[in-house]
C-alpha cells in the first residue's frame, strides 16, 4: 500500500486548472463603503476644525435698564474684556460699550444700580470691589438677565496643535 503525504482528493483539487483563472475577492464592497464613510467623516471633521470657530465666553449676571445692560466683573474677568467685544444677552446680540478701569465699592455699585437687591442679584457683595461693564443692545427688557461676553474665538485645530 503506497500512501503519500497528501490525500488524492486534495491533489486533484490543486491540480485542477479551472479555478486558477478565477477572481479572488479579497475585500467586499461593504468594507469599501464603510471605509469611504469613515474617510468622509474624518475629512469633514478636519475641514470644520480648520474653518470653524469656538467661542470662549465669560458668563455674568447683568441688569438691564432698557437701553443698556450692566454687569460687574472681578479683576481677572475685566482683564479679558475690552470695548467692542461681542456679547449675548439671553438670545440677543450686543457689544461691550464700556469697561471700567477703576473698581467700584459695593456702595457705589448699589447706588448706581438702584438698590441693594439688584447689587446682590449681580453677585456684588459688601466686601467686593468690582469693575462695571456696560453692554449696548436694542430692545432688552428691564431687569436681571444672563450675559455672555465673547472674549476669544478659537479654531478647534489650534487645540490639537498646542504644545
Amino acid at each position: 500500500m503506497d500512501k503519500g503525504i497528501y490525500r488524492k482528493k486534495s491533489i486533484d483539487r490543486v491540480s485542477s486548472p479551472e479555478q486558477l483563472d478565477g477572481y479572488i475577492q479579497v475585500v467586499t464592497p461593504g468594507v469599501w463603503l464603510i471605509l469611504g464613510a469613515v474617510l468622509v467623516l474624518l475629512g469633514s471633521v478636519l475641514l470644520w476644525s480648520v474653518t470653524g470657530t469656538i467661542d470662549v465666553t465669560m458668563e455674568a449676571k447683568g441688569y438691564s435698564d432698557g437701553s443698556s445692560v450692566y454687569c460687574y466683573l472681578d479683576e481677572a474677568g475685566i482683564s479679558a474684556v475690552s470695548i467692542g467685544m461681542e456679547a449675548y444677552i439671553g438670545n440677543q446680540n450686543g457689544s461691550v460699550a464700556f469697561a471700567a478701569n477703576v473698581p467700584e465699592a459695593y456702595a457705589e455699585a448699589a447706588e448706581f444700580l438702584g438698590g441693594d437687591a439688584i447689587a446682590h442679584a449681580l453677585h456684588v457683595e459688601e466686601s467686593d470691589w468690582k469693575y462695571r461693564v456696560a453692554i449696548s443692545a436694542e430692545n432688552i427688557r428691564k431687569g436681571i438677565c444672563h450675559v455672555s461676553i465673547v472674549t476669544e474665538r478659537v479654531n478647534p485645530i489650534s487645540y490639537l496643535l498646542q504644545q
